[in-house]
């Protein structure tokens, strides 16, 4: 089995993607380390820190707020740029995460890209249709939707993900972060984001993504689009949950079965989506 023999520091991504891909033996990238630190073997021979190497920022551009891949989660739950009515779902799944400790090494990149089942970050970044940014590879982007996709991503091969990278919401979004869990520290049962703009009582759209209850974060797309043009009722909100959760291939393990696991998501689904929608739009 591999054994870390080695810890690299380049001073620019170039150096780091060149270190991944001509060093001797299998490297990886290492920022935070915290999802690292629960391997029970490192499955690298060297690892290559990207702390150093200018992918720390967070900035708005325009309409998109752009986010380094080795900024902490910290550090985005200070970020004034992140401190607009639109985006306070997205600090309510932030200051979900963990314990300050751990906010304050884990990286955002790393929580989204890591695999790791429990991650809270990613039902808000996709409902944000966020997208990545990728050094090393031919291809410069692509949608986190994509990524955690296995149809459709082949992974980074190498390539290193430099940024992550969404559109500004517009002023009437109504947002909702919930994190289930038997603790306020511990890791969720249910994460779901929901990001909701309505026209008159009618859904104009709907954005829903449900994390940690089945192997991978997901947007329910079944439930967005039958709810697009719909009038605000009660009856149609049971509807839409119905169909979300009828294939949902949910978990079954020793945090929570199957049917206890599906009954909770129609019960949070509910929620999520009746909070966002009793929400002004871009209120704080």
């Amino acid at each position: 089995m591999p054994t870390l023999q080695d810890f690299k520091r380049p001073q620019s991504v170039a150096e780091a993607v060149a270190m991944v891909r001509e060093g001797s033996g299998r490297g990886g990238f290492v920022a935070g380390g915290t999802s690292l630190g629960l391997a029970r073997m490192v499955p690298y021979d060297y690892l290559v820190d990207i702390t150093g190497i200018g992918l720390n920022e967070i900035r708005r551009d325009g309409e998109s707020v752009r986010i380094g891949a080795a900024v902490t989660i910290g550090q985005l739950a200070i970020s004034p740029v992140l401190a607009i009515g639109e985006l306070q779902f997205l600090m309510q799944a932030v200051l979900s995460v963990a314990t300050r400790q751990i906010r304050n090494m884990a990286t955002v990149g790393g929580d989204l890209i890591s695999g790791y089942p429990m991650a809270d970050l990613p039902a808000a970044f996709l409902v944000l249709e966020a997208k990545l940014s990728l050094a090393g590879v031919d291809q410069e982007t692509i949608l986190l939707r994509d990524f955690l996709d296995p149809a459709v991503s082949r992974g980074l091969n190498g390539g290193l993900v430099t940024e992550i990278i969404f559109p500004v919401p517009p002023p009437d979004s109504r947002g909702t972060f919930i994190k289930f869990a038997r603790t306020e520290n511990d890791v969720a049962l249910f994460d779901l984001a929901c990001l909701v703009r309505l026209k008159g009582d009618q859904f104009e759209e709907v954005r829903v993504a449900l994390g940690c209850t089945t192997p991978l974060p997901l947007r329910l797309t079944a439930m967005e689009e039958f709810l697009q043009g719909k009038r605000v009722q009660a009856k149609v909100v049971a509807q839409a949950v119905e169909l979300a959760t009828q294939d949902l291939p949910i978990l079954d393990n020793i945090r929570g079965g199957r049917t206890y696991r599906k009954q909770m998501v129609g019960v949070l689904l509910r929620r999520t989506l009746l909070a966002s929608v009793g929400k002004g739009g871009g209120s704080r």
